[in-house]
């Protein structure tokens, strides 16, 4: 599909959620409906190939961090940084349009988000190994993730705190991997 479409569908969904229509992206691309229908058929395959670029995107930029040298740390850092920064663009009613109005698409995007958890689980194992972190329950660490990540995600809960899902995201990154512990307190 043309990236133009697909970029002019995000530009979208940051100011109308996944409640803009067609006729908005046709007036963004100064294009005919019918054009756009030649190349897209429906909303829906169009979330289908926005989907699909987000998830390359992420893992290109995945493959590169896999592929740094030195600590784990570092990549582990990166790559929590990198999943907050993907998921920025579904935010708020975004995660429950998705879930409510594109099932498919939903579960597609829940699957590749547990499939990334699983990642940060290799990492951190790598981390493990190399005698970075200390041994800990990975498979635990793992449920708490995905369980907290889809909880995250709810409209109710974000709106009531005022936060985007990638601050929420940020703020469990910092609770998970920094602690609340105060260093060096008195």
């Amino acid at each position: 599909m043309d990236e133009r479409i697909i970029l002019a569908a995000l530009e979208e969904i940051q100011i109308h959620s996944l409640r803009f229509h067609m006729d908005d992206i046709t007036r963004r691309l100064h294009m005919s409906k019918t054009s756009l229908y030649k190349i897209v058929l429906s909303k829906e395959q169009l979330m289908d190939a926005v989907m699909t670029y987000l998830m390359a995107h992420f893992d290109i930029e995945e493959r590169k961090i896999r592929a740094m040298s030195g600590p784990v740390r570092h990549k582990v850092t990166a790559f929590i940084k990198l999943y907050t920064e993907a998921f920025k663009r579904f935010d708020k009613s975004v995660y429950t349009d998705l879930r409510v109005d594109y099932e498919k698409s939903w579960r597609r995007w829940t699957r590749f988000r547990e499939q990334k958890i699983d990642v940060l689980m290799e990492l951190l194992q790598e981390g493990i190994d190399r005698k970075e972190f200390r041994q800990v329950n990975l498979e635990v660490m793992r449920q708490c993730l995905i369980v907290t990540s889809e909880a995250l995600s709810s409209f109710e809960f974000l709106q009531h705190s005022n936060l985007t899902y990638s601050n929420a995201l940020e703020s469990l990154g910092d609770i998970l991997f920094t602690g609340i512990e105060i260093k060096d307190a008195l």
